[in-house]
């Protein structure tokens, strides 16, 4: 489990560097010194559930892992909720304390000061016996709605970990934030390996960026949206020279531009597709460079690891490793089939992802899928990013609008021009009636929030 994994290498190896911020290097000893003490402080408070909402720092990562050492369920709000959606998690989700890094007040919540928690911990004799069986609470992204509490145990989460010898003190970037699912399993990953987790020092790509270049990242993981604004920015020059062995991408569909892309722009490091909810939890890698999964594994039947069905169009898995359950709801006491919410198409042998289920455009009764538009968009020179939903329409129910993020200094009126050209390759109720340049897209954990209007 995290705790344990911690204090294992806090005793094997003490002087090796866990996590890395703009505050300088945390080694293993050090980290472990500081979750023990405030593990030990909530325990002394009698505090048994934390929501904590703070930017990405290591004193988050000691905050969290001293929880588990605890027995205090934690969980990571996203940091750029504002008071009003704050209030709403802490309240759905019958949250009492908070730990900040900013100060709030809310009705019936005792919130605590991160800094003045780790202050206060110097004081607290150290933590006994690590609890046996820590849990957290893992939001959903909340991209296609309110999100969802999904309940795990921290065993559960670090049995997803992949070990490998050689991994020792390589160094990752944190591209995920600690909020997402897939930020908490690059922690686990990292202290499974006893490698170095290098956290940028804010949200912005230009700040993974640079943490990516100062500190010689190795291995980075994040969504294929964050990927292709890297790409975008980072010049290809810089690419060629970075140590990069592994990239790989998930919480989203991986378009095929994208992996030809980045196997240009960092020829030396290996990619993969990773597909992984935070109900499910890690299910399958691919690492054969095409988009979309090999239908081989609908064959699958290995009771030892996840297995995939399509049940009316929808990816359905079964996972020996994912949630208990959501918040309100009964705990399950073994492996479940759940709906990810993806549709699908075979075509041949391979399983392409088409879009969410949410997120279906009905266009005069014909139903039309955003990820294949969005393909389309992004291939034209001049786009960085696209995003696709459908608009009410009095007369066909919906149409088809999508907004484009342009390189800047795009000439904007020729690049609609060839955007529409090149959307005459789609189904007639598919091409856009609507194009809109914009300066930004939505984003929540890197992803773009697909919502429609």
């Amino acid at each position: 489990m995290t705790g344990p994994a911690l204090l294992r290498a806090a005793r094997e190896a003490p002087d090796a560097v866990f996590l890395l911020g703009a505050a300088g290097a945390t080694s293993y000893a050090d980290a472990a010194r500081h979750a023990l003490r405030v593990g030990a402080l909530l325990k002394a408070r009698g505090i048994t559930r934390l929501a904590c909402h703070a930017l990405d720092s290591p004193r988050l990562v000691m905050l969290m892992i001293g929880c588990a050492l605890s027995g205090c369920e934690v969980c990571v709000i996203n940091r750029h909720y504002g008071q009003s959606e704050l209030q709403d998690v802490l309240k759905r989700f019958d949250f009492t304390h908070l730990a900040a890094d900013a100060p709030m007040t809310f009705d019936g919540v005792s919130v605590l000061d991160i800094d003045d928690l780790f202050a206060q911990s110097a004081g607290v004799s150290q933590l006994g016996e690590p609890h046996a069986d820590p849990r957290l609470l893992v939001l959903t992204t909340g991209t296609t709605g309110l999100p969802k509490g999904a309940r795990y145990t921290w065993a559960n989460l670090a049995a997803q970990a992949k070990t490998k010898g050689d991994l020792a003190g390589s160094r990752w970037l944190l591209a995920y934030h600690l909020n997402h699912f897939a930020g908490l399993q690059m922690l686990v990953h990292v202290l499974a390996n006893r490698a170095t987790l290098v956290i940028p020092a804010g949200p912005e790509v230009e700040q993974a960026q640079r943490a990516l270049i100062e500190h010689r990242v190795e291995y980075v993981s994040g969504t294929p949206t964050f990927f292709r604004f890297l790409a975008a920015q980072m010049p290809e020059s810089v690419c060629r020279t970075l140590p990069l062995k592994q990239i790989t991408l998930g919480g989203e569909a991986v378009p095929q531009d994208l992996l030809e892309l980045l196997r240009e722009r960092f020829p030396a490091a290996k990619v993969s597709q990773i597909f992984a909810t935070t109900e499910i939890g890690s299910a399958f890698s691919v690492r054969d460079m095409s988009n979309g999964l090999p239908a081989s594994l609908l064959e699958k039947k290995d009771d030892a690891g996840p297995q995939i069905r399509i049940v009316d169009g929808e990816l359905h898995i079964l996972s020996t490793h994912g949630m208990l359950g959501y918040y309100g709801e009964p705990e399950s006491t073994g492996p479940v089939w759940r709906a990810t919410g993806d549709l699908v198409e075979l075509r041949g042998d391979r399983v392409y992802f088409v879009g969410r289920k949410s997120e279906t455009i009905n266009v005069g009764g014909v139903k039309v899928h955003p990820l294949p538009i969005e393909e389309v968009v992004v291939k034209v020179p001049g786009v960085v990013a696209a995003y696709c939903y459908g608009k009410k329409n009095p007369i066909t129910g919906q149409i088809v609008a999508v907004d484009v993020l342009p390189e800047p200094g795009a000439d904007r009126a020729r690049l609609e021009e060839n955007i529409r050209a090149a959307c005459e390759s789609l189904a007639r109720h598919a091409q856009p009636r609507i194009i809109r340049f914009v300066e930004s897209l939505d984003m929540a954990n890197r992803k773009v929030i697909r919502r429609g209007q």
